[in-house]
């Protein structure tokens, strides 16, 4: 489901309206792809930079984990969080749940 082949078809029959919810799926397709690496060729074959196995403290994906999708999780919440006109009920269900925003941080930023 949050494939970079659904998020172009999104893309594609929705438009510009769409353009954050193809953000999400983009997003947390690369954050599955740093975490799912299962040998050292895949990245090459698939030329997938995010399914490239990690070899230094300074590899893209766990710069890419730090600079770009923690970041984007926190201007997420944030964009949420400064909307008026909803209650806290309505907010929350535009967020990730606190559960999964917290699994989510720990493991971009314990990896």
């Amino acid at each position: 489901v949050l494939s970079e082949t659904i998020a172009k078809g999104i893309e594609i029959t929705n438009g510009p309206e769409a353009s954050e919810t193809v953000k999400f799926i983009v997003m947390f397709n690369k954050f599955f792809d740093c975490l799912n690496v299962d040998n050292y060729c895949e990245g090459v074959k698939k030329r997938n930079s995010f399914k490239e196995p990690y070899r230094s403290p300074n590899d893209f994906c766990l710069k890419w984990l730090v600079e770009e999708f923690i970041p984007f999780i926190d201007s997420w919440e944030k964009s949420v969080n400064d909307r008026v006109g909803f209650d806290k009920e309505e907010k929350a269900k535009m967020k990730l749940s606190k559960e999964t925003n917290l699994g989510v941080r720990f493991t971009g930023e314990s990896i």
